[in-house]
């Protein structure tokens, strides 16, 4: 059988700071670390099963493979079919540098809290860059580099959520996915007690309003973090009522209808 031909190395990730060498890295920060690499490079690139949850392995299509490495920092040569790779790294060090070019790329954010916490345990910097000497450095990760990225870019807050409930539990803690209208992926949400989970479970497949701590993008009002507090059944209130309870959640597209409340009363029916 004819041995395949190596492919050629697309970017490197490179380890550097006193003291790291490929052999003293744990084999549990290396697979994080290179894990939330792939994601970052794949990006939107990847299609992902809707009911994957956030933060899994993207599928085949755009997996990163290891092709060598190097001895001197700890430098690990990746190859991958995903054509936009470079691109999706690039991107990633540009919101480094400019948080608020973030945009609807919020799949960034993961992957980079798992960087910096790698980094930080390390006390190295993780270098994303181009293969070769002089490769171009497309992002750098430090280990406070997602708690300044979030400094600028996130804020929470208390809120109320309306959503299905269609995914309670996890491997290492007790995780709650929530369909929320006008989101095309589920929303993971921490469930912080088994009391909790065990409520959210009676509710599978339901329709939930969950109260707890709200983490949204300052440009763009997404939620991307939730802690759940207390779940209740959704009731339905006045028009106004619904329309401010949207609008605490980050549905500031509310306010570019003239007459919100006749619109709602019109779509929902008045109550």
């Amino acid at each position: 059988m004819k041995k395949p031909k190596k492919p050629p190395t697309a970017f490197e990730v490179e380890f550097r700071g006193p003291g790291v060498y490929p052999e003293l890295i744990p084999l549990g920060a290396l697979s994080r670390a290179l894990t939330a690499v792939q994601r970052l490079a794949v990006g939107h690139d990847t299609p992902q099963n809707d009911d994957d949850e956030e933060g899994s392995e993207p599928s085949v299509g755009g997996n990163v493979g290891l092709l060598q490495v190097i001895r001197g920092s700890a430098i690990y040569q990746i190859a991958t079919p995903a054509p936009l790779a470079v691109q999706n790294l690039r991107e990633t060090g540009d919101v480094l540098k400019e948080p608020d070019s973030l945009g609807d790329r919020d799949y960034i954010l993961g992957p980079l809290d798992e960087l910096s916490s790698v980094a930080k345990s390390l006390s190295a910097i993780i270098i994303i860059k181009q293969p070769g000497r002089g490769g171009v450095v497309l992002a750098t990760i430090a280990g406070n580099s997602y708690a300044n990225l979030s400094e600028k870019l996130l804020i929470t807050g208390n809120t109320t959520l309306f959503g299905r409930v269609e995914r309670v539990g996890g491997a290492t803690a007790n995780k709650c996915g929530l369909r929320i209208a006008n989101r095309s992926r589920m929303l993971f949400c921490e469930v912080p007690t088994q009391s909790i989970a065990r409520l959210l479970g009676e509710k599978l497949y339901e329709d939930v309003a969950v109260r707890g701590l709200a983490t949204w993008i300052k440009t763009t009002w997404r939620v991307v973090g939730f802690k759940i507090h207390t779940v209740s059944q959704p009731r339905l209130g006045s028009a106004r009522e619904m329309i401010d309870a949207l609008r605490n959640a980050g549905g500031s597209d509310w306010d570019k209808i003239d007459d919100p409340e006749a619109f709602l009363k019109e779509t929902v029916g008045a109550r």
